[in-house]
C-alpha cells in the first residue's frame, strides 16, 4: 500500500518536473524578445521629452503631420492615399491613426489598394487608378489628397511636396495652401 503511494508520488513529481522544464524552455525561447523590449524601454528612459515624442511618432512622421496641419484649413477633408496591400499594422496604419488625432478637426479618410479582409476595417480598398480615386474623392467629399510613399501625386491639382516622401494635392481650384511651404515644391 505504501509503495503504491510512493509510485504515484514519483509519477506526479516527474510530471511536475517535466512541466517546469517545458515552462523554462518557453521562457528561454522568448528571452531575446523580452531583452529587446527592455532595451527599447531603457532607450526611451534616457531620451529627452522631445526626442521621445519624435520617436513615438515614427514611422508616422511628426514633421509630416505638422506640415499637413499648417498647410490645410481646419475644415479640410483629407484623403490619405497609400500603396499598402496589407495595411493592418503597417507604417501607413500608424500614419493614419496619428493623422486622425494630430490633424483634428480635419476629417481624415484612408484609401489603399488593400487585398486584406479584416474586421474592423478603417481603410477604403481602392485601386490607385485615376478613375477610382476620383470616384472616392467625390464619394467622400475630400478637398485635399495626401499621398504617402507614392512616386508622384495620384491626382492633378495644386501640389506641395514634403521631403520627396509625400505630396499634398489641393483639389479645389479656388482653394490655395495656407502658408508657403519651406523646402516644398509648388
Amino acid at each position: 500500500m505504501q509503495s503504491a503511494g510512493l509510485e504515484r508520488r514519483g509519477a506526479r513529481t516527474a510530471v511536475l518536473w517535466l512541466g517546469a522544464a517545458l515552462i523554462a524552455a518557453c521562457q528561454v525561447r522568448s528571452l531575446p524578445a523580452r531583452l529587446a523590449f527592455w532595451r527599447e524601454i531603457a532607450s526611451y528612459a534616457r531620451m529627452t521629452r522631445p526626442e521621445a515624442e519624435r520617436r513615438a511618432f515614427l514611422p508616422a512622421s511628426c514633421d509630416l503631420l505638422e506640415w499637413v496641419r499648417r498647410e490645410t484649413a481646419a475644415s479640410a477633408v483629407i484623403l490619405l492615399v497609400t500603396s499598402e496591400r496589407r495595411p493592418e499594422g503597417s507604417a501607413a496604419d500608424v500614419l493614419y491613426h496619428r493623422a486622425l488625432v494630430h490633424l483634428y478637426p480635419r476629417r481624415v479618410l484612408w484609401a489603399t489598394p488593400s487585398e486584406q479582409r479584416v474586421f474592423p476595417i478603417w481603410w477604403r480598398a481602392v485601386p490607385l487608378d485615376d478613375a477610382s480615386l476620383r470616384a472616392t474623392v467625390r464619394e467622400t467629399g475630400a478637398t485635399v489628397v495626401l499621398d504617402w510613399g507614392l512616386p508622384s501625386p495620384p491626382l492633378p491639382g495644386r501640389t506641395l511636396a514634403f521631403e520627396g516622401s509625400a505630396h499634398l494635392t489641393f483639389l479645389d481650384a479656388e482653394r490655395q495652401p495656407l502658408a508657403a511651404s519651406p523646402g516644398g515644391a509648388r
